[in-house]
């Protein structure tokens, strides 16, 4: 227990000193190895837009939109570089026709997944039933491939963060 608490003392004092892409960083990791839970946003459960979300609301910028709004809204600064390790950069997957899922028909244009680029060639995101993972950017660009999508990179916009703040619908009482 004692080696827990230094851990946790260790990882608290870091992130006091962290800047936000630090935070960001170091945020994500409690994520690591959650199961994939379809509209939840914690370190135990989330879906893809939710780590985003969750991980943005652990930071002081609550938030939780859609994968779409978060393309949309928060990520909005196009990019050509894939990884940056001074950027936080969302690699989205844009459906290039209408597609069905088990909630109805999704429209062309609508984000079908949503992960954060990790170092290079790397893709942190969740997704199931793998849970949350660091998985090879190639192979879930392959995987995506398959289901007629284009991959676009975006940088998160610090601006449009803090104007979306507050945009939350069904935030988990885990976050509250």
């Amino acid at each position: 227990m004692s080696k827990i608490i230094r851990a946790m003392s260790l990882w608290r004092e870091k992130y006091e000193t962290a800047n936000e892409i630090e935070k960001f960083r170091l945020i994500s990791y409690l994520y690591l190895d959650s199961n994939y839970v379809w509209g939840k946003e914690n370190p135990k459960e989330s879906d893809c837009s939710g780590l985003i979300c969750g991980i943005l609301t652990f930071m002081g910028h609550p938030v939780r939109v859609t994968a779409t709004e978060l393309l949309k809204k928060i990520f909005t600064i196009e990019t050509g570089v894939a990884y940056n390790p001074l950027k936080i950069k969302a690699g989205f997957f844009v459906a290039n026709k209408d597609y069905e899922t088990p909630s109805g028909i999704r429209k062309k244009g609508t984000v079908r997944h949503v992960g954060f680029l990790y170092g290079k060639d790397l893709f942190f995101h969740s997704t199931y039933p793998d849970g949350t993972i660091i998985q090879d950017l190639g192979a879930v660009k392959k995987k995506y491939q398959k289901e007629d999508t284009s991959f676009v990179i975006r940088e998160l916009n610090w601006d449009s963060l803090d104007k979306m703040e507050g945009e939350i619908y069904g935030l988990d009482p885990e976050l509250v």
